[in-house]
Order: C-alpha cells, then sequence, then structure tokens
C-alpha cells in the first residue's frame, strides 16, 4: 500500500532489462571498464588472489563468458594491483611491485585479450630505482574515453638529495611510449600534480600549482601554461576542489568552487557554529573556458550564489528558527554533462568516509553518500541556475572485542552487510532539455519534499525504492517521482555500477539482490521523448 501511495507520475518508459543471472558471492560488484560494438566488458577482484574478467552481450545483455586468473608475481611476491583497464580491445592489468634487494619499484603492464580473456603478454611501463619501501612513490592510472591511449603519472621523493620526482608517461592502445615529461623539485612535495586529463587526441591536461598545464597532441606535445587568476576574489576567498573537462571542440572548461572565510566572528543570522571566526562556506562557483587551438583564455567569470539556492541547505531547524543556512558540504565526486548550445551541466556528491582506529587496527568505517547540487552553466560561462538534491545515504560497521575467561575472541558486528554500499550514490544523465539524476531513497522520503525536510537515511537496501529527478535546462525547475523501473523485479538498483562511452550513447546500469543480478540499458533521450507522448 505504502509503495502505491508513493507512486507519482513519472517516465513512460523504464530500461530494458536483461534476464537474471546468477554470481557466486552476494557481494558480486564489477566495475565496467570498456565497450566495443557488440559488448561490455567488466573486471572484479573476489579475493586476494584472483582476478575475474567478464563480457556481456549489448543487445541481451547476457553473460559471453567468465573467466578467473591469478594475480601476477613476480617469484613468489605477489604484484600490487594499481588499476585494470580496457584499452585497444584488451585488459590491461597493472601492477607494481617492491624488489627489496635491488631497491628498484616496477610497474608492468599484464595484457589479456578481449574476445577470451587469454594472456596476450606483458609490458615494463616503469622500473624505478628508490632508496626504501617506505619512499618507494605511487602510481596512478588514467585512459582516455575512447580507449585507445592510457597515462601513468608518478611520484616519490629522495631523501638523500632532498627531492620529488614527478613523472607523466604516455602510451597508445600497443603500449608504445608516445611522451614523458619528468618535473624535479627541491624539498618533499605532496605530488603538486593533480587532476589529469586525458582526451581522445592524445592530448594531456593537468594542474600544477595555479597553472593549468596543456600537452597538445597536435603540436608535438609543447607544453602550454595558463594561469587561474580570478581578481575579485578577496582577501578571505579563493578558488577550491578544481575540475576539468574538454567540450566537443576540444576546449578546455575549468570549474572550481569559490570559498571564502569569516575573518572575525560575525552577527549574522546564522547558527553559532556558522558564526565562528575561521568559518568557511561556499558562496560561489568559478568558471574558465581555454581555447583549445589558440591556447587563449575566453572566459574567467565567478558567479555568486543567490539566496533562492543557499535556502535550499536550511534545515527544519533553520526554518523553525528563522535563521539562514551556509553550503559546508565536501563535495567530490562529480561529473560533466556538454549541451547542444555548448554549455554544460555539473553534477557533484557529498561523500565521506570515516575511518576509526584503537590501537593501530581498523575498528569502524562509516560511508556517508549525502547531498548532491547540480549547475547549469550557458556557453558565455554564466550560471544560468544551480540547485540542491537533498540525499542520506549511510553505512556503518564497528568491531567489538569479546572477553571470556582468560582468553579473547574477536567478533564483528555489521549494521549492514558490506556490500549493501554498493547501492549508494546516484546515475546521471542529459536529454536535449531536461537533466536526469536518479538514486535509492528511503521509500518515506520518496513522496515530493521541500529541500528543508528531514530526511531518512538509507543504512539497508530492503527499505529503499529508486527516485528520479527531473530538472527542466532552462528553468532549473525540478520534479520528484518513483521510478521502480529502474529496479528489476525483486533486484535493487546499484548506481556504483554504471558505464556511458559517451553522451551519444545509452547508459549501462545494473541492480541485484543476494547473488542474483542483472544488467540494463537506458537512452535518456528516449525517456524524454516517451514521456513528452503521455
Amino acid at each position: 500500500m505504502l509503495i502505491l501511495a508513493m507512486a507519482l507520475p513519472g517516465l513512460a518508459q523504464k530500461p530494458k532489462w536483461g534476464r537474471p543471472i546468477q554470481a557466486e558471492k552476494k557481494s558480486y560488484t564489477p566495475t565496467i571498464v570498456g565497450d566495443d560494438d557488440k559488448s561490455i566488458y567488466t573486471v572484479e577482484v573476489p579475493n586476494s588472489k584472483e582476478i575475474m574478467f567478464e563480457r556481456f552481450d549489448k543487445k541481451k545483455l547476457g553473460r559471453d563468458y567468465t573467466k578467473t586468473v591469478e594475480i601476477p608475481r613476480l617469484g613468489r611476491k605477489k604484484y600490487d594491483l594499481e588499476r585494470i583497464s580496457f584499452i585497444g580491445g584488451k585488459f590491461l592489468v597493472f601492477a607494481s611491485v617492491y624488489n627489496s634487494g635491488s631497491h628498484e619499484y616496477e610497474l608492468r603492464a599484464f595484457t589479456y585479450d578481449g574476445k577470451n580473456a587469454r594472456s596476450a603478454g606483458d609490458f615494463e611501463i616503469f622500473n624505478n630505482k628508490v632508496e626504501k619501501k617506505r619512499r618507494k612513490g605511487d602510481f596512478e592510472v588514467f585512459t582516455s574515453n575512447n580507449k585507445e591511449r592510457f597515462l601513468i603519472y608518478y611520484t616519490t621523493y629522495y631523501k638523500e638529495k632532498d627531492q620529488t620526482i614527478e613523472v607523466v608517461k604516455l602510451y597508445n592502445q600497443n603500449v608504445e611510449l608516445v611522451t614523458e615529461k619528468e618535473y624535479i623539485y627541491d624539498g618533499e612535495h605532496e605530488g603538486s600534480i593533480g587532476n589529469i586529463l586525458l582526451d581522445d587526441e592524445g592530448s594531456v591536461y593537468y594542474l600544477q600549482g595555479e597553472d593549468v598545464v596543456i600537452l597538445d597532441a597536435n603540436q608535438g606535445y609543447e607544453e602550454w601554461r595558463e594561469s587561474i587568476v580570478l581578481e575579485e576574489q578577496g582577501l578571505n576567498g579563493g578558488i577550491s576542489r578544481i575540475y576539468l573537462a574538454i567540450n566537443g571542440e576540444g576546449d578546455l572548461m575549468v570549474i572550481g568552487d569559490y570559498l571564502t572565510t569569516d575573518l572575525s566572528k560575525t552577527d549574522e543570522n546564522k547558527s553559532r557554529r556558522e558564526r565562528k571566526k575561521n568559518d568557511t562556506q561556499g558562496e560561489g562557483v568559478f568558471f574558465m573556458k581555454i581555447n583549445g587551438f589558440t591556447k587563449e583564455t575566453e572566459v574567467a567569470k565567478l558567479s555568486k550564489f543567490d539566496k533562492e539556492f543557499l535556502d535550499q541547505f536550511r534545515s527544519e531547524n533553520h526554518v523553525r528558527k528563522g535563521r539562514d543556512a551556509e553550503m559546508n558540504n565536501t563535495f567530490d565526486s562529480f561529473e560533466f554533462f556538454f549541451k547542444e548550445d555548448g554549455g554544460l551541466v555539473f553534477v557533484m556528491e557529498d561523500r565521506m568516509i570515516i575511518r576509526r582506529y584503537s590501537n593501530g587496527r581498523l575498528v569502524g568505517e562509516s560511508y556517508l553518500y549525502n547531498d548532491l547540487v547540480s549547475y547549469n552553466f550557458s556557453p558565455e560561462g554564466d550560471l544560468v541556475w544551480a540547485t540542491r538534491i537533498p540525499k542520506k545515504q549511510t553505512y556503518y560497521w564497528n568491531s567489538m572485542l569479546l572477553g571470556f575467561m582468560s582468553t579473547s575472541v574477536g567478533m564483528t558486528w555489521f549494521a549492514e552487510p558490506y556490500y549493501a554500499k554498493g547501492h549508494f550514490s546516484y546515475l546521471a544523465g542529459l536529454s536535449d532539455d531536461k537533466f536526469y539524476i536518479i538514486y535509492n531513497d528511503h521509500e518515506k522520503n520518496a513522496r515530493e519534499q521541500s529541500e528543508n525536510s528531514k530526511q531518512r537515511e538509507i543504512a539497508k537496501v530492503r527499505y529503499s525504492v529508486p527516485v528520479m529527478y527531473t530538472i527542466d535546462l532552462e528553468t532549473g525547475v525540478k520534479k520528484k517521482s518513483l521510478e521502480l523501473g529502474f529496479n528489476s523485479g525483486k533486484l535493487h538498483l546499484k548506481p556504483i555500477v554504471n558505464f556511458q562511452r559517451s553522451q551519444e550513447y545509452p547508459l549501462y546500469v545494473f541492480c541485484m539482490n543476494r547473488k542474483t543480478f542483472s544488467f540494463g540499458r537506458v537512452d535518456f533521450n528516449n525517456l524524454t521523448r516517451k514521456s513528452a507522448k503521455r
């Protein structure tokens, strides 16, 4: 009866789901690493010894094969997995190992054919001489959207020389080196290069200090630099959490949060904590556009949030006491969607993981997947609208040690099986005139509510239902609806398992209950057309 009461008008078209498939474990949560015209390819690491490769048919959404291989070893020593990608029709397992005898830190790419997951050889990517294991450094692997290139970023500190070395290496799909850059700094740096982006043509973009660095594939990887400058930021303001994206014309978009710090205690109509000196808050968003051909900055704008948007962060307590609110969320996970007019829609999730230790031992974890915010920018960089999507998905576990007589027995208690958090986070999609956000909500939240209503947290999957916000691109008006079609029968949507090659292609989604799962396919433009015909 509850479901009927919540059944708000939604879409006429639901995702197309494949037949149910059986997994070996309830914890099965594959990662979709790539696709081709006929198939999608997934990987999972089910235990500390093995990697599982799978291929699924795009049309029927059924499983073609499953193959398990051992994690590579160097003699008796097992490699550490850095990343698993799908490039040039092959699975690439990037794995590292430290040789304590020679003090060498190696990164290799182990390849497996996508047709049958058979071994197709391995390649040395890095072999660095380091001082000791504790300072062996770190690898990061990035791939282009078209799965034709990959980039390796490596950084390490040499204490004897008091130098930090950063290396960027670009490879093609045949694991051939295309170009590399090395930076050496005096002193110990926590990696000055960040926000690395690799486009489909092989150009490389990243942040280094206050500069955007571009290695242009069409100009022999000549290095270009452009400073991120905001003249009107003020003494107490600055740009934080910067994100990069490339549009269809090859222009670089730079988005950043504008944060301010209260230089003194204020008497504003806010809570006591938000009136304190050194309190920080989000007050706007920065937009910058760099021309892909000339490398010149075409747009650099700061848009400050209006009261209508900030009022969406008022709690019931704020409303009751007549107080204003601040935007204090920790947004990090993000996605870009480019509109037909050249503008873009940007969505971020407030996500946090808290770990608790006792005597060096992990005794508890909290996973908090909370609010979403979305920004709509015009081609000229103006903020058309900003909106908040209230969401509260939480997962906890704690470890308790019980004593009995002269011995002790360790026991772990879980508030919900650890794989439940796979049902957290969200899906998003863009059509010609609408932006969609889908996530699992508590069934009692599924009624249409104001942003200020108290949200019941999702901690147990069985109390959740899929909901969707449909946001009008022109006006920012949003509508919440119950969308049971994003579950397949008794299987529950797992948003963290999804894949979309680009906006022109369907989004592949995943749902599961116990050991049964199914893949689905959704076309957001098709959803819009079906909805309009109703």
